[in-house]
């Protein structure tokens, strides 16, 4: 319950500082527009104060709203970067997300991140034969999944796991910092 509200007021504490970050921006924009329409003498019923401070207030909300929605649930390229980060190598291009999960980093910059994708099976075989060879690489056997490799090169920064399926075509990209 506690837990829940901290969560809550810390949405709310970044969606505040965002908006003040935005606002900032809305004023100096504000001022810019309206010394040049001073200057060039605009008469457009639409660069009234008004309604710029009414452009800039929704354009401020939105962006805010939207870039602390971005924050919490980020979009499949930050998945994608993701994978290359624990493999070394460049995501695959049949690459789709099956599933996607990650925690927004806390003080000390610790997350996770957690992905489903799925390959095509030529370029599933191809990643799985390059990480066996990899020697930064540790194979775990398990009966689970076909393999599961944990990136023993930068193991002092977190965990950098990749799972196998046994279906040939999916993987888990598994990543958690602290």
């Amino acid at each position: 319950m506690i837990i829940d509200i901290l969560n809550i007021l810390f949405v709310i504490f970044l969606f505040c500082l965002i908006l003040l970050f935005y606002g900032i921006i809305s004023v100096v924009i504000y001022y810019i527009f309206k010394y040049l329409r001073d200057k060039f003498k605009w008469n457009n019923k639409f660069l009234q104060n008004k309604y710029l401070i009414l452009y800039l207030s929704i354009f401020s909300i939105g962006l805010s709203v939207y870039e602390t929605y971005r924050a919490f649930y980020p979009a499949d390229s930050f998945y994608f970067k993701e994978f290359e980060h624990v493999t070394n190598q460049k995501i695959p291009d049949s690459a789709e997300i099956k599933f996607k999960d990650s925690c927004y980093p806390d003080i000390h910059r610790d997350y996770f991140s957690k992905s489903l994708i799925e390959l095509s099976e030529n370029e599933f075989n191809k990643l799985f034969t390059e990480l066996k060879n990899n020697k930064d690489f540790i194979e775990s056997e398990t009966t689970d999944y076909l393999s599961v490799f944990d990136n023993k090169e930068k193991s002092k920064e977190g965990i950098f796991r990749i799972t196998f399926y046994k279906d040939k075509r999916s993987i888990e990209v598994y990543f958690v910092t602290f």
